[in-house]
């Protein structure tokens, strides 16, 4: 009985604690920002790079990208459309999980 009650109670704590650290749309955008400026540092010294900075000069990369974001009770859910590529994040605890890897 004991222990019902101590796992009831733990389950309890985990579900209260995923509401609260639940991310929001705006950790999101801070998210992508560092994502990209990481990914672009990488690529400053790929010929491949090089070329899509050319390709991209003058763009704004994140106007260029579709979100959907959904509010779930214990979680979000954000899908990004860019040109042809399509990418799916959960939200989980603070963090931002890529499912499509």
């Amino acid at each position: 009985m004991k222990n019902s009650v101590k796992l009831a109670l733990g389950l309890a704590a985990i579900l209260i604690l995923m509401v609260v650290t639940k991310p929001d749309e705006e950790s999101f955008e801070r998210f992508l920002a560092k994502k990209y400026d990481i990914e672009n540092k990488n690529d400053q010294d790929d010929i491949e790079g090089l070329l899509n900075k050319a390709l991209k000069s003058g763009i704004n990369i994140q106007a260029n990208i579709t979100k959907t974001y959904t509010d779930k009770t214990l979680f979000a859910e954000v899908t990004t459309k860019e040109m042809l590529e399509e990418e799916h994040y959960i939200g989980l605890f603070g963090f931002w999980i890529n499912t499509n890897k």
